[in-house]
């Protein structure tokens, strides 16, 4: 469910030309590269995409266009009564493919076999009583087996589509409006009681194209843009990284926190209840989801283009003059709502259930922090048309 990095290459790739094309959405470029440009507007405002690669045609572009053109043209209003269409998706997201999980015995074996290569002798990872203890399951709180990708990993994520358009005019103002919204859920099964680090998203779109003709001579339009995307992600780690920590931590690793053990008043003794990892890994999956906060990561984009457009065949046929005003503005903001939390490891003796604390972090409070970038962009444009065939 993170965000998709897709590279595009209009004319190949090289080492002189590994940038992205250029992107054109109505006639200006936008502001920020083409992966989040096509990434925040949605099929159901498109009417069509020209994608330019040689040189005459990318020629008015300059050395912008260098990398190749993509020219995209929004939908227009059109004449006519007042048109609503709706669409609603629901859909469920699962796993192409699903990774090979080995058990505990299947693990313990493989290491085993590993020091054999290493000249280590037959049970230098692994004794064979473990071994036995694993392959008879008979004592399955000391020698447990976990698979951590079934445990922590969903079979679907839901995701919800809505989008709205609303199109007509007459012979003087024609217009065209679309909103979009789009909530994709989260794929990690979480357990904390204070929040919810389970990444999902949360994109709402608009756009609103009008065009008005003013007289004979004289027409205009608008168009307003915009889009705001939410992602929510732990704290700890990134969402690829969440998921790679699943096949970090061995199936032998005891369950993700240590015992509960209280005294003869029923209080909880230091150490219960921590979240184990082991002497190679720092981070647990279940730490990460469920100890480490989240971060709230908002990315707010506001296009806004005014144009006029003059026929100035009055003073000769084939004259036209026109101008546009584009504004568009970028903000991304993060909120940080993190906190560390204790690790402890298994002791080496497998026949009890004895931890000590790893490392120097304690258990701490959430803790808030925010961070906010902005810049806008302004695009002036006049042009001065003449065609006209001579007979």
């Amino acid at each position: 469910m993170s965000r998709a990095n897709t590279d595009l290459f209009v004319r190949g790739i090289s080492a002189a030309r590994s940038g992205d094309p250029l992107v054109m959405i109505d006639g200006i470029p936008t502001s920020y590269n083409s992966n989040q440009s096509l990434e925040y507007i949605s099929p159901n405002e498109i009417e069509s995409i020209t994608i330019l690669k040689d040189a005459s045609t990318q020629a008015i572009y300059g050395i912008q266009g260098a990398n190749g053109v993509i020219v995209v043209k929004t939908k227009r209003g059109k004449k006519g009564p007042v048109e609503i269409k709706a669409r609603l998706d629901q859909s469920f997201q699962q796993v192409t493919t699903k990774p090979l999980m080995y058990n505990a015995l299947q693990y313990a074996e493989f290491s085993n076999q590993a020091g054999v290569n290493d000249g280590l002798g037959p049970f230098s990872q692994f004794s064979e009583d473990i071994v036995s203890h694993y392959r008879t399951g008979d004592s399955p709180e000391l020698y447990p087996s976990n698979n951590w990708y079934d445990k922590y990993f969903k079979d679907f994520a839901s995701m919800q589509r809505l989008g709205v358009n609303i199109t007509g005019g007459n012979d003087k103002v024609t217009y065209f409006s679309n909103l979009n919204f789009m909530h994709q859920g989260g794929y990690f099964n979480t357990e904390s009681k204070d929040y919810d680090a389970n990444p999902k998203n949360i994109w709402v779109n608009y756009r609103s194209n009008v065009d008005i003709q003013f007289n004979n001579y004289l027409s205009g339009f608008l168009r307003l843009s915009g889009n705001v995307k939410r992602e929510h992600v732990p704290g700890g780690a990134s969402n690829d990284a969440t998921y790679a920590s699943m096949f970090l931590m061995p199936p032998t690793t005891y369950e993700p926190l240590t015992p509960v053990i209280k005294d003869e008043n029923g209080v909880e003794l230091p150490g219960s209840g921590q979240v184990v990892v082991t002497d190679r890994v720092d981070q647990s999956t279940y730490g990460i989801l469920n100890r480490t906060g989240y971060y709230n990561h908002t990315v707010t984009n506001i296009s806004s283009q005014f144009g006029l457009n003059l026929d100035m065949s009055f003073l000769t046929q084939g004259l036209n003059l026109s101008g546009v005003f584009a504004y568009q503005t970028n903000s991304v903001g993060s909120l940080a709502t993190t906190q560390n939390y204790e690790r402890y490891i298994r002791s080496d003796n497998w026949d009890e259930l004895e931890f000590s604390k790893k490392g120097e972090q304690n258990n701490t409070p959430l803790a808030y922090g925010k961070s906010h970038s902005y810049y806008y962009h302004l695009t002036y444009k006049g042009q001065l048309d003449y065609s006209r065939v001579f007979w």
